[in-house]
């Protein structure tokens, strides 16, 4: 069973504070806010998981979620000056009545859904601050990895006791949400697998990052294989410092394996927009392709 942790962008101008504001919006939808003059207290910008599509023509940005489950959300921005932005969530009923609100500094925080709400939004709050480069918000369930929310997610070893080598393999995340399969083991018995889940902001050196985590957590023989052709050129750079690795780009994996790649895109495999991949069929062509 898969793990979903939703993502959330700064991709409307809707419930924003745009009075005296300079925004400025990039391709990977990360946003640049700034407003020297902005007083405290007044919202910089705010997201619904309730909103009346025949008012606002605009879909709730944020999840559902389940009363009285335990969540963490966490929020990938820069303030200027450090410090100068509070968040709040705030949680109302079938009335629209508010039931609580939270204000929280940090850039991670844990929270209850209460049993009474239907809906909830969350804003970020003026409190001095003159610029917000922010990138996103992510809400997930409590109890994942701590990990979860980095941009570049080493999954669980599964299988590590094999003597075979191990796959490592390259899954992007979609635009709204990150998936993982914490019981993938049960379904998967004997090969040795990783999945290394890669942002859709990711923006930093994914080779060399790769190079680095290799280098010190992988002590035999493996195997990297490429889900998008976005990650392609990173994986050769890899081979070229382990030379002793096995590759397998995404566009040589969908043309070896018809069966995976009958449903997804020739040189993207893997589908963000499967819900829930067969991962059995995948690894027994991968299996295929290296006998061959």
């Amino acid at each position: 069973m898969q793990k979903i942790i939703n993502q959330i962008y700064w991709d409307t101008t809707n419930n924003t504070y745009l009075s005296g504001t300079h925004l400025k919006k990039r391709a990977n939808n990360q946003v640049d806010f700034k407003n020297a003059l902005m007083a405290p207290g007044k919202t910089i910008v705010k997201w619904n998981s309730s909103t009346d599509y025949q008012m606002t023509k605009e879909v709730p940005r944020l999840p559902m979620l389940i009363n009285r489950h335990k969540y963490v959300i966490n929020i990938k921005d820069r303030v200027y000056p450090e410090g100068t932005c509070t968040y709040r969530l705030c949680f109302y009923n079938l009335q629209g009545e508010e039931v609580q609100n939270l204000f929280f500094k940090v850039n991670e925080y844990e929270f209850t859904f209460p049993k009474d709400a239907v809906s909830y939004t969350f804003e970020l709050v003026n409190t001095g601050c003159m610029r917000v480069v922010f990138s996103r918000v992510q809400i997930a369930e409590k109890g994942l990895p701590d990990e979860i929310f980095d941009d570049v997610f080493y999954g669980k070893k599964i299988n590590a006791k094999s003597l075979d080598p191990i796959n490592l393999i390259l899954v992007a995340d979609s635009k709204r949400s990150r998936k993982i399969w914490p019981e993938l083991e049960e379904s998967i018995p004997n090969v040795p697998l990783q999945l290394i889940n890669i942002a859709w902001q990711h923006e930093g050196d994914l080779a060399q990052e790769l190079k680095d985590w290799v280098g010190v957590n992988i002590e035999t023989g493996f195997r990297i294989i490429s889900s998008s052709s976005r990650f392609d050129p990173a994986m050769e750079e890899v081979k070229k410092m382990f030379p002793q690795i096995s590759v397998l780009t995404s566009t040589e994996f969908a043309r070896n394996a018809q069966k995976v790649a009958s449903y997804n895109e020739v040189n993207d495999w893997y589908s963000e927009n499967i819900y829930d991949p067969d991962w059995l069929l995948i690894v027994q062509e991968i299996n295929d392709y290296f006998r061959k």
